[in-house]
Parts: structure tokens; sequence; C-alpha cells
């Protein structure tokens, strides 16, 4: 019955607050789309054997996908007029940067992904 009831609750909640759904920052300096992904994989995706390795690359395979969804569900908050503060914008740039930066994307030593995945 507890079950029950907490359930119902947090369901009530859910549709009471799916009005302000694009009242929030999918990305921005603290966490966001753009560095849950990488962080996802290199802490939660262990590669011990060759199916592991083919499961990482198909998520790798995944993020375009993942990035268009994002950027669309900015542009709706764009169009809204819900857009995080100016001040947002360098740290999320920088951390973006620091995801590709190094090998395959640029020469150098391996980038955090490649690295994790060797």
């Amino acid at each position: 019955k507890v079950s029950y009831d907490l359930k119902k609750q947090d369901l009530e909640s859910s549709i009471a607050d799916f009005k302000w759904r694009y009242h929030n920052y999918p990305v921005n300096q603290m966490f966001g789309t753009h560095s849950m992904v990488p962080a996802f994989l290199i802490n939660q995706h262990s590669i011990s054997n060759v199916k592991e390795a083919k499961d990482y690359i198909s998520r790798l395979n995944g993020v375009p996908t993942v990035f268009d969804q994002l950027v669309t569900d900015l542009e709706t908050r764009a169009n809204k007029g819900i857009i995080a503060p100016k001040f947002v914008f360098p740290h999320v740039i920088d951390s973006s940067k620091n995801i590709i930066q190094g090998a395959p994307f640029e020469k150098g030593d391996d980038s955090t992904l490649l690295a994790d995945f060797k």
C-alpha cells in the first residue's frame, strides 16, 4: 500500500509538473548531456572482452542521435525564451572541447574516450 501511494504521488507530481518540462537547462556548467555521455561511457561501460568493445562502439555510434535530440530540445527552449545565463556558455564550451581533444579528433595524445576504449 505504501509503495502504491508513493508511486501514485510520484505520477501525479509528474503530470502536474509536465507543463514545466522545458524550464531547465540540459546543458550547463555543472552537468549536462555534453558531459554525461562520455562520463557514462568512461565510468559505467567497462570493456573486458570483444562483445563489450563492440557494445561501446555501438553506443559511440548512437551519440550523434543523442546530440541531434539535444539540439532540438535546446531550440525548443530557446523558442520559449528559456536560455541558460551567458556565464554558462564558456564553461560548457571548455568542457565540450576537453572531450574532443586529442586523437582521433586531432593530433596528439589519445582523447579521453579513445584512451578509455584502449
